[in-house]
Order: structure tokens, then C-alpha cells, then sequence
């Protein structure tokens, strides 16, 4: 297990708690992989998880570090907030990702595709 794929961070719910968060997390990701049309072994490749540590993520029964939190939204093209549900929208920047310009992101150059057909 490397060092980011650990969950270091302290969790002050009840265990009920965690694993309800575990899995709305997990929920999230595969939504936002799927959305992106990547495998779970393109999206390790993207961030440097183990394919069994984003296994258990994806299916809430396991927690993320913040390093891999942070991997993870980079990789799916999006904000940590999204990621952990403290918002609907992928991005916060008024319409772009938190990696940079909107016409990088995957979603967007779809979108703009579909528009044109």
C-alpha cells in the first residue's frame, strides 16, 4: 500500500457516519469516471492508486487521504468539493475545472461536439 492510499485523516461521525460519507464518495467518483468515459485502470494511471485501493473507495469501504483526494479530482476533471458532495457542479470557477481552462476539459470539448452536431 503506498502512502496516499492510506485514510490517515481523523473522522470525528460515528462509524455509521463514515461509512454512509465512505460510500456517497465512492458513488461519486464512479459517476464522474463513468461520466468520463475511464476505466478504473485508466483513472490509477491518471492519479497512482492501486487498483484494489480504488476499488474499495468506489465501493465505500475505504476512506481517502487528502492526497488522493486531490489526485482524484484532478484526474476526473473536477474540485475536491464535488467529490465530497459540498457541491452539484464539477467545477467551482464559473464553469471551469479545477485543473484549468474549460476547453481542456473532457466534459467540455463533449458538450461543445454535441452542440455542433
Amino acid at each position: 500500500m503506498s502512502t496516499h492510499d492510506r485514510d490517515p485523516t481523523p473522522f470525528t461521525g460515528t462509524d455509521a457516519q463514515r461509512a454512509d460519507w465512505n460510500l456517497a464518495l465512492g458513488q461519486r467518483i464512479i459517476k464522474r469516471r463513468m461520466r468520463l468515459s475511464l476505466t478504473r485502470e485508466d483513472l490509477c494511471d491518471r492519479t497512482g492508486l492501486r487498483r484494489r485501493s480504488l476499488q474499495y473507495v468506489e465501493l465505500g469501504q475505504r476512506g481517502v487521504s487528502a492526497y488522493a483526494l486531490a489526485a482524484l479530482a484532478r484526474a476526473l476533471e473536477c474540485s475536491t468539493d464535488h467529490l465530497v458532495g459540498h457541491t452539484a457542479a464539477p467545477w467551482l470557477n464559473r464553469g471551469k475545472p479545477a485543473g484549468g481552462d474549460p476547453e481542456t476539459s473532457t466534459e467540455q470539448r463533449t458538450a461543445d461536439t454535441e452542440a455542433q452536431q
